[in-house]
C-alpha cells in the first residue's frame, strides 16, 4: 500500500486520474495534514507537536527559507507557536495571519488556509478538494467549531478518500493480491525487485522449553540468519525462507499473468551477481538466456507494440479540468445594497461599475499573453462573467496587449510585480496595478475603465515619484484604457 501511495501521488501530480481507494486516503496527504496541524494550532497555540508539523511542511515546501536548516528552525521554536510561525511567514512575504481566524467557522477557516497556501498550485491538489467536501459534510451535520471538527476528524478522517466517478478514463492501482482472478488490457508492474531474504514474518513465537530460558513461558525470536544459524531454530529459519520465496514467486506470477494485451515491467538493474533469487536477478537471467542482455542497455521489448484494440468500451462525457483551486472570500461575493444609488439585484455586464471592476480583476490575474484565455475561462466557470463577455474580452485584451508599446511588458521574460503596495514619506499608501523591471528601464502600468481624466495622469506620476525615491530610474509611465483599447504614454 505504501508503494501504491507513491505511484498515486506521482500520477495525480502529473494530472493523470487514478482509481485506488486504499491508496488515496485523505489522511495520507501532506497537504491535508498540514491544514489539520494549523487548525490544531488555532485551537491551542501551545501545541508543540502541531507546531513542528507546520514548520516541517513550510520548510520542505520552500515556503520559508530552506537555506536555513530544519534543525535550526525547530530549535528556535517558542510558544505561543502561532506568534513564532506568524513571524516566519511574514518574513517569507506570506500574507497568512492567525488573527484572521478569530471569528471564522471551520469551513471558512479551511478556505482561508487554502487561499494562503494552495490556490497557486497547478494542477490543483485533489486531496484538498475532497478534504473540503469532508469539511462541508461535517458543517452541515454538526456545530461548525474547530474543536468539534478536530475531534470528528480524529475519529472519521481515515474513512475519507479521493473518489473517482465511474466511467472516467483512469489508471487503476491495486496490490498484486487484490488483482488475483482479474484481467486487464494493459498492466504496469513497477516494483519488480523483490528480495526473498526479506522474510514475510519478522519472527516467531516459541515455548521456553526450546530456548532453555525459563521465563517467560512463551517467547519471541527475531528470524535472523546471523543469530539463528547453528541453533535449534535454524530449521524454522530455513522453512520461513522457503515460504517467503514461494510467496514472492506466486505474487510475481500473478502480476505477470494479469494483462491480455500489453505488459510493462519496471525493475532495478542488478549490478553485482549473487546467489540470492531476487526478482530483478531472475529477469536479468532470463534476458541473458535469451541472448539479448547488454550491460549498457536498460530497456527491452518482446512482441509488437500495437495500438489499442478497437471496439473496447470508452469513457463518455466531457470533463472540464480547473487550472487551480478556486477560492474567494465570501465577502467579495456579498455586497451591501446602497440606498443612495439603486442598482439591479442581479448585476450584468451592462452595469459600467461592475464591468469595470471585473475587467480590472481580469487584468490583475494576467501575467503574460498565455494567461488571457485561461484567466477568462476561470472567471466564466466561477460565474463572474458569461460566455459572450468572455469571448468579447479575449479579443479586446489580446489586441491591447499586442500593441508594440505594451507587448514586451507581458512577454513572460521580465520581472513583474502586480498590486504591490507603496508608502510615501508621509505614510500614505498607494497600490499601482503593474510594475515591470527590464534590463535598462522600468515600466509603470495602470489600468483604467471609462473616460480619460487628468487625475489619472496625476496618480501615475505620484506612483513614479515614490518609486524614484526608492532608487528606481528611467521609469516609463503607461495608462491602459481597457474599454477603448487606448494606450497613453505619459
Amino acid at each position: 500500500n505504501n508503494q501504491i501511495g507513491v505511484v498515486a501521488s506521482a500520477l495525480l501530480k502529473a494530472g493523470i486520474p487514478v482509481i485506488s481507494p486504499d491508496s488515496l486516503l485523505l489522511n495520507q496527504s501532506d497537504e491535508v495534514n498540514f491544514i489539520i496541524a494549523l487548525l490544531k494550532l488555532l485551537s491551542n497555540p501551545f501545541d508543540n507537536v502541531a507546531a513542528v508539523e507546520v514548520v516541517i511542511y513550510l520548510h520542505r515546501g520552500g515556503i520559508i527559507d530552506n537555506n536555513i536548516s530544519l534543525h535550526e528552525y525547530l530549535s528556535a521554536l517558542s510558544a505561543p507557536y502561532t506568534v513564532h510561525i506568524g513571524k516566519l511567514l511574514k518574513k517569507a512575504n506570506n500574507e497568512f495571519s492567525f488573527r484572521e481566524f478569530d471569528h471564522l467557522n471551520i469551513y471558512d477557516s479551511c478556505e482561508t488556509i487554502i487561499r494562503s497556501f494552495f490556490t497557486r498550485q497547478t494542477p490543483p491538489n485533489p486531496y484538498i478538494a475532497f478534504f473540503m467536501d469532508a469539511v462541508y459534510d461535517f458543517s452541515r451535520k454538526h456545530m461548525p467549531s474547530r474543536g468539534d471538527f478536530l475531534n470528528w476528524w480524529e475519529e472519521n478522517g481515515h474513512k475519507y478518500s479521493i473518489q473517482v466517478p465511474e466511467g472516467v478514463n483512469a489508471v487503476k492501482l491495486m496490490t498484486v493480491h487484490k488483482s488475483k482472478g482479474l484481467q486487464f488490457p494493459v498492466v504496469i508492474h513497477p516494483f519488480a525487485a523483490q528480495n526473498p531474504n526479506k522474510l514475510t514474518k519478522p519472527g516467531l513465537w516459541t515455548e521456553s522449553s526450546r530456548t532453555g530460558i525459563p521465563d517467560p513461558p512463551v517467547q519471541w525470536l527475531e528470524l535472523q540468519k546471523s543469530s539463528l544459524s547453528g541453533t535449534v531454530f535454524e530449521e524454522d529459519l530455513e522453512r520461513e525462507q522457503k515460504m517467503t520465496l514461494l510467496d514472492m514467486l506466486n505474487a510475481h506470477y500473478v502480476a505477470l499473468t494479469r494483462p491480455s494485451e500489453k505488459l510493462f515491467i519496471i525493475s532495478e538493474k542488478k549490478e553485482n551477481r549473487s546467489e540470492t533469487l531476487e526478482t530483478n536477478r531472475l529477469l536479468q537471467d532470463f534476458l541473458v538466456k535469451e541472448g539479448v542482455w547488454h550491460d549498457d542497455q536498460s530497456s527491452y521489448s518482446f512482441g509488437e507494440l500495437l495500438p489499442p484494440v478497437s471496439g473496447r468500451e470508452k469513457a463518455t462525457g466531457t470533463i472540464t479540468a480547473l487550472r487551480r483551486i478556486i477560492s474567494t472570500p465570501w465577502s467579495r461575493a456579498l455586497r451591501m445594497r446602497s440606498h443612495q444609488r439603486e442598482r439591479s439585484l442581479l448585476l450584468t455586464s451592462d452595469d459600467p461599475l461592475e464591468r469595470g471592476t471585473l475587467l480590472h480583476r481580469a487584468m490583475e490575474r494576467i501575467s503574460n499573453h498565455d494567461d488571457i484565455g485561461p484567466t477568462l475561462e476561470e472567471m466564466m466557470l466561477t460565474g463572474e462573467i458569461d460566455k459572450e463577455t468572455r469571448s468579447e474580452w479575449e479579443v479586446k485584451i489580446s489586441k491591447l496587449l499586442a500593441e508594440p508599446e505594451i507587448s514586451p511588458y507581458f512577454s513572460g521574460k521580465v520581472k513583474v510585480k502586480t498590486e504591490a503596495g507603496l508608502f510615501d514619506r508621509y505614510g500614505e499608501f498607494y497600490r499601482p496595478d503593474r510594475f515591470v523591471v527590464t534590463e535598462d528601464h522600468c515600466a509603470l502600468i495602470d489600468y483604467k475603465t471609462g473616460r480619460e481624466y487628468s487625475k489619472h495622469i496625476k496618480q501615475i506620476k505620484t506612483y513614479a515619484s515614490i518609486l524614484g525615491e526608492m532608487g528606481y530610474r528611467n521609469i516609463k509611465k503607461i495608462l491602459l484604457y481597457l474599454d477603448e483599447g487606448i494606450v497613453r504614454i505619459i
